[in-house]
């Protein structure tokens, strides 16, 4: 597998954890593609995109959430402060709507770098990272290709 380093600009990101672009105590931040218009995203927005229940941007273009893999420890971050919910949970309520037809899951992807790939190769995609807390400063480190943004989390 590929890193950013070896095919994309890579482009690191500081934020400081008081400014809200990430969850709670979380290790996580929320990107979309770059030229995205959506500059803030409150959590009940974000939790009803990530179960499909809003399905465009305010402009018209098509949601594209991206979830990463079912074990990873960002996954079970993001859905229990997003979503309110364990990883299983949110897998029993796409069974269910799967089998009613209703929708289908966001695409799952290995990694926040397959991730970051992903939202930055489709205009209306959304996912999460995880973070990298740098011990001296406070701040978190996300490291994002260039057509990738940090959406700010309101509550």
């Amino acid at each position: 597998m590929r890193t950013f380093g070896g095919f994309l600009a890579v482009l690191a990101v500081v934020l400081t954890l008081g400014g809200s672009a990430f969850g709670d105590d979380s290790g996580f931040a929320v990107i979309v593609n770059a030229s995205n218009p959506v500059t803030s995203l409150s959590r009940f927005e974000l939790a009803n995109i990530f179960l499909k229940q809003e399905t465009a941007w305010p402009d018209g273009q098509v949601i594209l959430p991206v979830d990463q893999a079912e074990d990873a420890p960002v996954r079970a971050e993001f859905s229990r402060v997003i979503l309110k919910r364990p990883v299983a949970a949110v897998k029993s309520y796409w069974q269910k709507q799967i089998f009613s037809g209703s929708a289908v899951p966001p695409v799952e992807k290995a990694s926040s770098d397959d991730v970051a790939t992903y939202v930055s190769t489709f205009r209306g995609a959304v996912g999460y990272v995880g973070v990298v807390m740098a011990l001296s400063s406070g701040k978190a480190v996300v490291r994002l290709p260039s057509g990738v943004k940090v959406v700010r989390l309101t509550d």
